[in-house]
């Protein structure tokens, strides 16, 4: 930076020094998002000019070096590595950054593809962005080349004419990438272009525009201020006050221009900035922008306890900033308002389209269906304070809706969220989009997380950043939580609803890639002139996430039973996995899976409609593996030599034309007993209690040759069919030692809208699932008092009656769910495609304390089972306390802990993953209390 711009920058701040000291404590700063440019690109670290860019090697074809990229960021000690082998001579690994801007003459889809070289077999992905789109993750190993060079398929862009920049977050592990091709043509070959790249410089000058900052109340705009390093540039300041429509300079000092703010909640101010390039060409770097104003009088309702203060605008209700006090961290932007209200569907009765209705001023609810009329949309019309709680009414329909939210605190860090519809209209209220929290950054949102609850748990690194994820609880989401946090603070936000409602969890990137949005979504059905009510509870905490999982596992304990599980599944070190094995080996089987450590079968593949696959709807045992005789037979020889076995059961799913089709997959009905075909319900037993989505229509799943639809758990029904596979026969009938029910918590729960199935709500899957659940344990131990049930996926809720939750291949950090829930049995390895980075699934199940997803003949799992035989006295009653107060000299060796106190035995066990084979390593654990 030149000495004369570090003075101008340094005098503005001290003008705005002395301009604060003047104007006293009431004057307030509101950051602006940076929100869309003009001969600039914006990015995480703002706003700069154009760099130089890659032109079109051919009109809709751009051609780029991976080397060449104006924006290369490397891990520490890597860069361009030449070879003559790559198109420019060189190619890049290691890259955790890389922009590639560009300019294209035409629109239309373009594909992009990566010349890559991925050294070894294994699962590769990476994360991908075009321009301040969040970013989306592509598989790279998806072709099967491994140590040559390949074009990878990258992401589709649907691209208008002009400049763009393809971003590249993390092109990591060794993978080396030599050129980069979009075409907007889907026949082009990308090795048909070999370069070379062609270059352009850069703009002189271009502009920013900032979104709207809506305070809750404006009596005087005072002063615009950025942060900024100007080099040999300069950056000049404009603003409007009417949403862009005229435009008004900011003086030299940073002095706004004198207006008449309304004071209500609806001023609004947008800054535009031009950014000159000095005379060698380079371009300012515009940080951030914010605005200072002076707050009109009582413009906030405000929540506040030792722990957290919660700011809502008084006039429209907007959420207008959210501090947790213990550490000064602020969670949502001050003075900046946020509707809570997400907004509601509704429809006619019957109908099977929907209608949005969204807030007037504020966010369009998401989905597809017909857009509310303005007069229409949510207004509210009253926010009332009283001594711990804030009550807010609006409006919908003109009056026809009204839905009042509560917010209430304690003494504690928690607040109640209450919301009540009360509707008045002659249409039903299917959906209700509630809470909203807009703009969610815990203090630099470079450091943020975001727990989610997929299946066992991710944690997604700066969820600023990131394409949204939608998780329907109970389903793909485990738990009813979420947080968003870093190591100082965080935000919990979890649903209180003891009727199971189908709720959708949402965390995505905002707009300008600093902060997350976050919403829930209801399906419950409000008919008209019904009232209906649900809970939440909003935490602020200190802290990392442990303290909400904690929350989160006192109020389930409220309410939800124990987990129940035989003492065998208890000491189990998990199973060995087998699919369409012939009947007549399982005893072989079973001297091989004990000749390896384990005394377990699950069996995939047994039924009549699976043998060419894994899975099937049809549990009669296929003839050509043995029948039901040779089945019987090979139970017997199971138990013969001490050891259990379990067998496939589908949660949802029936092939519906399974009562018409001559052949169930590979095997012809004519193979089948009388018995059996007997057993298959009709067309008109499907139609009666299949799911029934909005539309009406049969839900397919999966491919369509399957012929597979999704039928409605909470229905009767499916309950009697389910209760009678599992129960009458695969307990009673064989004689097994449990089930494994596929998918129960691995697929997202919808919505049905066909009340006459026998539950009372359109929300009621997870119910319908948990009833299910309970039947077939009940009935099924009073055959076999140690039936065991294995799920796909895990959840709390079902976690009341299964045994063990199957998380192979379908989460990222099962610690999550772990420490939420440490009663429940994890089991993890090969199943969902992990068999093929053996060393990664077995590293990850021993680190956790899952038990094991294993398959005959590998010999990592030989040896971590021998390892885990030697504590598991400890581990498995032990209560998994993951990483609090422990503490690794290196992050190339990770560590959990479980403390054990039982029965006088008392035990810290400490697990450790060191795939270098560290030996300078430390590892510190912080002693409980009384230790």
């Amino acid at each position: 930076m030149s000495t004369q711009p570090r003075h101008r920058i340094l005098h503005l701040a001290l003008a705005a020094g002395a301009l604060c000291a003047r104007l006293g404590a009431a004057t307030l700063e509101g950051a602006l998002q940076l929100s869309s440019g003009a001969g600039c690109s914006l990015d995480d670290d703002g706003a700069r000019l154009w760099p130089t860019s890659f032109r079109e090697a051919a009109p809709g074809v751009v051609f780029m070096e991976a080397e060449q990229a104006p924006r290369l960021e490397f891990q520490p000690g890597q860069g361009a590595v030449k070879d003559d082998a790559a198109s420019g001579g060189a190619w890049v690994a290691h890259v955790e950054h890389a922009q590639f801007p560009f300019e294209v003459s035409i629109a239309g889809a373009y594909q992009a593809w990566g010349r890559a070289w991925l050294p070894r077999q294994a699962t590769w992905n990476h994360l991908e962005s075009m321009d301040d789109a969040p970013g989306r993750w592509v598989a790279d190993s998806d072709a099967g080349v491994f140590g040559a060079w390949y074009w990878s398929r990258l992401g589709s862009y649907d691209l208008r004419p002009g400049r763009h920049t393809f971003i590249l977050h993390n092109w990591l592990g060794g993978a080396r990438l030599d050129a980069v091709v979009l075409s907007a043509d889907p026949a082009l070959k990308p090795e048909a272009f070999a370069g070379p790249s062609r270059l352009q410089p850069g703009p002189e000058h271009g502009t920013v525009t900032t979104a709207a900052l809506r305070p809750p109340g404006v009596a005087r705009w005072e002063r615009l201020e950025w942060s900024a390093e100007e080099h040999s540039g300069r950056i000049a300041a404009e603003v409007s006050f009417d949403g862009g429509a005229t435009w008004q300079g900011v003086a030299a000092d940073g002095a706004l221009p004198a207006t008449s703010p309304a004071g209500d909640g609806s001023d609004a101010l947008v800054a535009r900035l031009t950014l000159h390039a000095g005379a060698d060409g380079t371009s300012p770097q515009l940080r951030s922008v914010r605005a200072l104003y002076t707050p009109s009088a009582d413009a906030e309702a405000v929540l506040e306890n030792r722990f957290y203060r919660i700011a809502i605008a008084r006039r429209t209700g907007a959420l207008c900033g959210i501090e947790e006090k213990t550490t000064g961290v602020r969670l949502t932007p001050a003075g900046v308002q946020e509707h809570l209200f997400g907004g509601l569907a509704v429809r006619e009765p019957g109908a099977t389209r929907q209608i949005l209705i969204g807030v007037a001023g504020g966010p369009t609810p998401t989905g597809v269906g017909d857009a509310a009329e303005p007069a229409d949309q949510f207004r509210v019309i009253d926010v009332r304070q009283r001594r711990q709680e804030v009550v807010l009414t609006a409006e919908a329909l003109q009056g026809q809706l009204r839905v009042t939210a509560t917010l209430r605190q304690d003494r504690t860090a928690l607040c109640r969220l209450g919301i009540e519809i009360d509707n008045r209209s002659a249409l039903e209220v299917i959906r209700c989009d509630f809470p909203r929290l807009g703009r969610v950054a815990i203090g630099d949102w470079r450091d943020d997380e975001a727990i989610l609850p997929q299946k066992a748990g991710v944690r997604v690194a700066q969820p600023a950043t990131k394409t949204g994820r939608t998780l329907a609880y109970p389903g793909s989401a485990s738990m009813a939580w979420m947080d968003l946090c870093d190591a100082q603070a965080g935000l919990y936000l979890a649903v209180n609803d003891r009727r199971l409602t189908a709720t959708d969890f949402e965390c995505s990137g905002a707009r300008g890639r600093r902060d997350a949005d976050v919403i829930l979504r209801s399906h419950s059905l409000v008919a008209p002139g019904q009232r209906k009510a649900r809970e939440f509870v909003l935490g602020i905490h200190a802290g990392d996430w442990h303290w909400a999982a904690d929350r989160y596992r006192e109020y389930a304990a409220g309410f939800m039973r124990p987990a129940d599980h035989p003492e065998w599944v208890r000491q189990c070190d998990g199973w060995v996995g087998t699919s369409g094995l012939a009947f007549s080996r399982l005893g072989d089987t079973m001297d091989k899976v004990r000749a390896e450590g384990m005394e377990y079968i699950q069996q995939w593949g047994q039924m009549a409609d699976g043998i060419d696959q894994c899975c099937g709807n049809f549990p009669w045992p296929a003839p050509a593996l043995g029948g039901e005789a040779g089945y019987l037979d090979g139970i017997r020889a199971v138990h013969a030599r001490g050891g259990r076995i379990t067998g496939y059961c589908p949660s949802r799913l029936w092939t519906r034309d399974s009562a018409i089709n001559d052949v169930l997959r590979r095997t012809p009905k004519s193979a089948l007993p009388q018995e059996a075909i007997d057993l298959i319900p009709g067309l008109d037993w499907f139609e009666r209690w299949r799911l029934y989505p909005l539309d009406g229509e049969p839900l397919a799943q999966y491919s369509p040759e399957l012929g597979w639809y999704s039928m409605c758990p909470a229905s009767t029904g499916w309950y009697e069919h389910q209760r009678r596979w599992i129960v009458e026969m695969i307990a009673r009938r064989w004689g097994m030692d449990g089930v494994y029910v596929d998918e129960l918590a691995a697929a997202r729960a919808w919505p049905c809208y066909n009340l006459d199935h026998g539950h009372d709500d359109i929300g009621d899957w997870g119910l319908g699932q948990v009833r299910i659940l309970e039947a077939i344990s009940r009935e099924a131990r009073r055959h076999n008092p140690d039936f065991c049930i294995s799920i796909e996926g895990c959840g709390d809720i079902q976690g009341q009656y299964a045994n063990l939750h199957l998380i192979s291949g379908l989460c990222t950090h099962p610690e999550v769910f772990h420490y939420t829930f440490p009663e429940h049995i994890l089991i993890s390895g090969f199943s969902n495609g992990r068999s093929s980075e053996p060393g990664e699934a077995v590293s990850r199940a021993f680190l956790n304390g899952d038990r094991f997803d294993s398959r005959l003949g590998y010999p990592e799992m030989r040896s971590a089972l021998a390892l885990r035989q030697r504590i598991k006295h400890w581990l498995y009653p032990a209560r998994f306390m993951d990483t609090i107060g422990l503490s690794v000299s290196t992050p190339a060796v990770q560590a959990r802990w479980n403390r054990c106190e039982q029965r006088g035995d008392r035990a810290i066990v400490i697990t450790l993953r060191n795939d270098e084979r560290r030996v300078d390593a430390t590892c510190a654990l912080d002693l409980p209390k009384g230790w």
